[in-house]
């Protein structure tokens, strides 16, 4: 809930605020998410900026598909584990 704040306030949404001096960001997406246009372009705002943000998309699949048990999670699982192995120093 944003509450009083304007829809364009990047502590509401992070399209409206500058991305390059937060720490690096893995983006998880499928293609028939709701949320699939607003990652695009949060993903080239990054590019943009060169801020740190790996964006991965999988056709056909929806928001939450990471937490699913398909092939594809289980990809997407290996991913956020060495990201956070990389980033804890265990990588």
């Amino acid at each position: 809930m944003r509450g009083a704040w304007d829809r364009t306030d990047p502590r509401v949404s992070p399209l409206f605020g500058t991305l390059r001096d937060l720490p690096p960001i893995e983006l998880f997406c499928g293609s028939h998410d709701i949320l699939v246009a607003d990652a695009r372009r949060l993903a080239a705002r990054a590019r943009a900026e060169e801020a740190p943000l790996a964006y991965h998309e999988e056709p056909g699949l929806m928001h939450v598909y990471p937490l699913l048990g398909l092939p594809e999670s289980r990809r997407a699982e290996v991913r956020i584990r060495t990201f956070l192995a990389e980033r804890m120093g265990r990588g």
